[in-house]
């Protein structure tokens, strides 16, 4: 019978089932192991994966209200924030090794001019954040906002 696909002899261990499924978002093996530890052990199946993030953030608050005449107050407010990146504390945190933004920006570029994706390097992971004394997620991000309030005064 043919399915519109090469024949593949029937002695062949591996067939076109496993990619085509794959491609449609099948299961096709559910006794694998995909979670593991730092040292590169395997959990045990049903262990679930207990990870421990953290985060530094500081803000501070300044206000004033000024009554210039009976019946205009001023309220201004200064708020200052500085959030770190959040960071896995255990030393299991990974990031990728190229730079994201710019693999999806050269992948569309080469799809729009017809070439393949094998021609883009790999994507790779390695340990980073706070715990392993490299980047993280994103940089510091600090912020200032500010907001003034007018209000009428009520007459003395």
């Amino acid at each position: 019978m043919n399915s519109g696909f090469p024949q593949v002899d029937a002695s062949f261990a591996n067939s076109y089932d496993f990619p085509l499924t794959a491609l449609l978002g099948m299961v096709t093996e559910v006794d694998a192991q995909y979670n593991f530890q730092r040292d590169g052990s395997a959990l045990a199946d049903g262990n679930p994966l207990t990870r421990r993030f953290a985060i530094n953030s500081y803000e501070m608050y300044v206000q004033d209200v000024w009554k210039v005449d009976r019946r205009f107050t001023l309220t201004l407010g200064l708020r200052y924030s500085l959030f770190s990146p959040p960071w896995e504390t255990n030393k299991l945190q990974v990031s990728p090794t190229v730079n994201m933004d710019q693999w999806f920006l050269n992948r569309a570029a080469e799809g729009n001019a017809g070439q393949p994706s094998n021609l883009d390097p790999l994507v790779s992971y390695d340990w980073s954040g706070q715990a392993n004394g490299r980047p993280g997620f994103y940089n510091w991000d600090p912020r200032i906002s500010g907001r003034m309030w007018r209000l009428p005064g009520r007459p003395g």
